[in-house]
């Protein structure tokens, strides 16, 4: 398995024939710390998917585009903008 790349795809659509802005959120600090607190157990930063890098793929899993991960002391967010009936498929790197 050496060399290979550990990899998520997400395959997402607008159902509904209209426009969506989505925020798919890869990790977000602040909920697992709160709640962790809540049931007084430790909780780290690690919990999560930490991405390293996002792209639009085609269906054989072939990079079109990359994505920007929106980053911020508390959590790791991609945007996407989705046209009526529009399938995209996302592979996320760890």
């Amino acid at each position: 398995m050496e060399g290979k790349k550990k990899t998520v795809i997400l395959r997402m659509y607008e159902h509904m024939g209209g426009h969506a802005s989505v925020r798919l959120i890869l990790w977000v600090f602040r909920h697992v710390r709160n709640l962790a607190l809540r049931l007084n157990v430790f909780a780290t930063p690690s919990r999560g998917i930490h991405a390293t890098g996002a792209s639009i793929v085609n269906i054989l899993e072939e990079e079109i585009a990359e994505l920007d991960i929106v980053t911020d002391e508390e959590s790791e967010a991609i945007d996407l903008e989705f046209r009526a009936f529009e399938i995209k498929t996302i592979q996320v790197r760890l």
